[in-house]
């Protein structure tokens, strides 16, 4: 994907941070080729010429004319390797191991929550805050009536309605504090893309690519 995809595509970065990851645990194996064909790497076709793969024995072979070539090599992490297969080497009788079928590895986000967990703290926020406003027209207007008629019952009901004019603005104001701070610090606002990086991984093998 690295390869293909343009400098300016939007989530070359999100792919390169993952390789970047990997690679520390993986090892970078190049297979040279020269005039050879059926290249395979751990009885696996091989359609490229580097790829990663999990630390330890790994075995290429290709077919030269009539002649199979094998050649051996063992990888360490995070190290770049290399196999030549090319004419003139001597045939080898270098067991193949079987080819195991992968499993995907999702990357994972150093951030917990999902982005609807801001909206809804966004939509929360908004909700208080409207019952905040309407209920601050209506202590204002319960004052207005008590400077009219002054009344014991007046005074307890504009009060009534001030306390919990406060309350529901210091609830909103709580909402409000607490979606900024989730935003910033533990919302992932990376969007979920249609396509995803993955890795075919068996006992000798890993293979890292995106899939759409």
């Amino acid at each position: 994907y690295l390869k293909a995809a343009p400098p300016t595509a939007g989530d070359r970065d999100h792919a390169q941070e993952d390789l970047r990851r990997l690679a520390t645990r993986l090892s970078l194996l190049h297979v040279h080729q020269e005039n050879v064909t059926e290249v395979k790497l751990d009885a696996a076709p091989l359609t490229t010429d580097e790829l990663y793969v999990e630390p330890g024995i790994h075995v290429a072979s290709a077919l030269a004319g009539a002649t199979r070539l094998s050649e051996r090599v063992t990888t360490e992490e995070g190290r770049s390797m290399t196999i030549t297969l090319a004419p003139g080497q001597q045939e080898s009788n270098v067991p193949v191991p079987p080819h195991v079928e992968a499993r995907t590895v999702e990357p994972s986000s150093s951030r917990p929550l999902p982005s609807w967990v801001f909206f809804a703290g966004l939509g929360a926020t908004a909700v208080t805050g409207g019952l905040a406003i309407a209920s601050g027209v209506d202590t204002v207007n319960a004052a207005h009536r008590f400077d009219r008629n002054p009344t014991a019952e007046g005074l307890d009901d504009g009060k009534g309605k001030q306390l919990r004019t406060n309350v529901l603005y210091a609830v909103t104001a709580g909402f409000a504090v607490a979606t900024v701070v989730t935003a910033i610090w533990l919302v992932d606002f990376q969007p979920k893309r249609s396509e995803s990086i993955s890795m075919r991984i068996g006992p000798t093998q890993a293979e890292m690519r995106v899939v759409f």
